[in-house]
C-alpha cells in the first residue's frame, strides 16, 4: 500500500511538473507602428523571425501606424507586441501618446546616437572658431534648439535648415547645399573613414567622436534614435516572463547587434535596468518636446 501511495506521488508530481512546464501557449499578435521599409520596421522584423524561431505563434504586421496600434493595444482581447518610439510620447495629445511603464515595458530594441558629421568622402572636416556652418537636418524634431546651443558654446553659427527625411538631406549634401548633417545614419561611414563625425550622443569619447552631454547638460542631447518594445493588458504572469527572456535573448545576441551594425545602427544595445532604461526614454521623449 506504501508502495502504492508512493508511485502515486511521483506520478501526481511529475504530471504537475509536465504541465507547468507546458502551460503556456506561447501566442503574441506583434504589431509595427512604424513604416514599413525603415529601420525600425526592419528590426522588429528580425526579432519577430526569431522569436518564431523559438517557439512563439506570432501573428506579425507591419501597420505603420502607430494610433491604430494604440487603438489594438488598448481595445483587443488578445496578447500583442508593438515597437514604440520616445518622440511619440513627447506630447500627451499625440494619438500615439503610449509611455513605458513598469507593466507594459519589456526592451529597447535599438539605441542609435544622433551624430554631427560632415560630408562624405572628408575624413578631415573639422568645426573652427568663428565660421558659420548649414547643418541639414530631420524635419520637425526640435533639432535647432540643440545645434543653436551647440554653436554658441563652440564660437560659430549653425544654421540649422530642416528637410523632409535623410534622404533629402544625403541629396542636399551631395548638391553642397549644406556643410554637414545631424543625423543616426553615419556611424558606419566614421568607421571606415569616408565621412567624419564630431559630436554624438554617446555616453563616453567613441572613435573620437565626443558626447554631447559633456558640453551641453540640457535634454535635448539625449536625442537618439530609441526603439523599445511594449506590450498590453493581456501579456502578464509567466507569458510575459517568457516573453521577456526570449526577446533578451534575441537583441542581446550576436547575429542581432551584426544586423544592428548592418542597418547603420551601430552596436549600443544597453544592458541597463529596466528603470534605467524607461529613463533614457522619458529624457528622450522630453527633448522632442517644443
Amino acid at each position: 500500500m506504501k508502495k502504492n501511495i508512493k508511485l502515486f506521488s511521483i506520478l501526481l508530481l511529475t504530471t504537475l511538473m509536465m504541465s507547468t512546464s507546458y502551460s503556456i501557449e506561447k501566442n503574441i499578435s506583434f504589431y509595427v507602428g512604424h513604416s514599413n521599409g525603415g529601420g525600425s520596421a526592419a528590426l522588429q522584423t528580425v526579432v519577430s523571425q526569431e522569436l518564431v524561431k523559438k517557439g512563439w505563434n506570432v501573428d506579425f504586421k507591419v501597420i505603420g501606424n502607430c494610433g491604430s496600434v494604440k487603438d489594438l493595444l488598448e481595445t483587443s482581447d488578445k496578447p500583442i507586441l508593438a515597437g514604440w518610439s520616445p518622440d511619440w510620447n513627447s506630447n500627451k495629445d499625440n494619438v500615439c501618446f503610449n509611455p513605458p511603464t513598469k507593466d507594459n515595458f519589456i526592451k529597447t530594441f535599438m539605441i542609435s546616437p544622433r551624430l554631427l558629421c560632415g560630408p562624405y568622402d572628408d575624413f578631415n572636416f573639422k568645426i573652427v572658431k568663428g565660421n558659420t556652418y548649414r547643418i541639414g537636418v530631420n524635419q520637425g524634431q526640435n533639432h535647432d534648439v540643440l545645434l543653436n546651443d551647440l554653436g554658441k558654446r563652440l564660437g560659430v553659427t549653425f544654421k540649422v535648415i530642416e528637410y523632409k527625411n535623410s534622404g533629402f538631406i544625403k541629396r542636399a549634401m551631395q548638391a553642397k547645399e549644406i556643410d554637414a548633417w545631424y543625423t543616426t545614419a553615419g556611424l558606419p561611414q566614421h568607421e571606415n573613414k569616408t565621412q567624419k563625425c564630431v559630436y554624438g550622443t554617446i555616453d563616453n569619447t567613441y572613435l573620437g567622436i565626443k558626447p554631447l552631454k559633456s558640453i551641453l547638460p540640457t535634454d535635448n542631447v539625449y536625442t537618439s534614435f530609441v526603439g523599445f518594445l511594449l506590450v498590453n493588458k493581456n501579456v502578464t504572469g509567466d507569458l510575459k516572463v517568457e516573453l521577456k527572456k526570449d526577446i533578451l535573448s534575441i537583441v542581446t545576441s550576436k547575429q542581432y547587434r551584426e544586423n544592428l551594425k548592418s542597418a547603420g545602427f551601430g552596436d549600443f544595445i544597453t544592458d541597463a535596468s529596466d528603470n534605467e532604461q524607461i529613463r533614457l526614454i522619458e529624457a528622450t521623449a522630453k527633448a522632442f518636446k517644443k
